[in-house]
């Protein structure tokens, strides 16, 4: 396969329900989510099977995970490893992109 340029704007958005709304591409061993979450949007506690990485474009978001809690806001990047529990509150509509290392 080769190389491929991707355009956010380009990409159809579907509400993912509870004020997330959602883009995504999927690459080989790599799944890439732009994210918009409507400010108050709060996230259950959960884990994943795989390893995930959260950089924040804009808004503002609190995770909580075992070791402490992580302030998130635009520039700022969160390494989650597989099977780290988090739980995350968004105080303001935020922008992210979430990518999932799943191998495979």
């Amino acid at each position: 396969m080769g190389s491929a340029g991707h355009d956010w704007d380009a990409v159809p958005e579907r509400e993912a329900g509870n004020g997330v709304w959602s883009k995504t591409l999927v690459g080989d061993g790599v799944v890439f989510r732009h994210l918009r979450l409507k400010a108050g949007t709060e996230a259950a506690p959960h884990d994943h099977p795989h390893e995930q990485w959260l950089h924040v474009l804009s808004g503002r978001a609190t995770v909580r995970c075992d070791d402490g809690e992580h302030e998130l806001r635009a520039g700022v990047m969160l390494h989650l490893p597989a099977h780290t529990r988090h739980a995350a509150t968004f105080h303001e509509e935020t922008v992210m992109v979430e990518i999932n290392v799943t191998g495979g």
